[in-house]
């Protein structure tokens, strides 16, 4: 059965991943290319390849961002918070409903692969 294009799973029919994605809700803080003012989003999953985030804003496809984790405490940790922060480039971003809010969902791609532990399983 093919899967449902939704918010938090963005892939169509169109489109196959090379890498596995993890849910994972956490805030986040990003600044987009030119731009030194930060902002707050939350990612939804992660891969090795990239991150889903969900954000107040729109993001331009083919922005360089810079992605700091809200709670990143050490290097200890398996999932995304293994890194204090990330570098890639909003791949997509589309308008998405969150109760009454609206939000726009966003696929980042990493500058370089990022591996976790928990995804290598």
């Amino acid at each position: 059965m093919p899967q449902e294009n939704d918010a938090t799973n963005p892939q169509d029919s169109r489109e196959s991943r090379s890498h596995r994605r993890i849910a994972h809700s956490t805030p986040i803080q990003f600044v987009s290319e030119n731009s030194y003012r930060t902002y707050h989003a939350t990612m939804r999953n992660y891969s090795s390849g990239g991150m889903y985030i969900e954000a107040k804003r729109p993001l331009v496809p083919g922005k360089d961002i810079r992605i700091s984790m809200s709670n990143y405490s050490d290097k200890e940790k398996d999932g995304p918070e293994i890194f204090s922060g990330y570098f890639g480039r909003v791949v997509w971003c589309r308008p998405v409903r969150s109760g009454s809010t609206n939000l726009y969902g966003v696929g980042i791609e990493y500058d370089y692969p990022v591996y976790f532990h928990e995804i290598g399983e």
